[in-house]
């Protein structure tokens, strides 16, 4: 089945803020990092899985990048875009 750009468009847009929500969600504070861990990799890859490496390098870069601003790690932004990106 052939998806038009505006399918594709909204699955990223969903894997990606699917990638927020398991981020802020389900996150275990690590206090000598001043950081957390979290589960939101796994919908980045399964997004790279199923939709292939565009969809996880944004689903990845976008999604983990709002996490971090929303959490309240914007230092860490720039650097999560590429590396989460990357990942996906």
């Amino acid at each position: 089945m052939k998806k038009n750009k505006t399918h594709q468009l909204v699955l990223f847009a969903m894997f990606a803020s699917l990638t927020t929500v398991m981020t802020l969600l389900f996150r275990i504070p690590i206090p000598s990092a001043q950081g957390y861990v979290n589960i939101g990799d796994t919908i980045l890859l399964l997004a790279a899985l199923i939709l292939g490496p565009a969809a996880g390098f944004w689903a990845g870069a976008i999604g983990s990048a709002l996490a971090d601003m929303i959490a309240g790690y914007a230092m860490y932004i720039p650097f999560t875009f590429f590396v989460k990106g990357l990942e996906g």
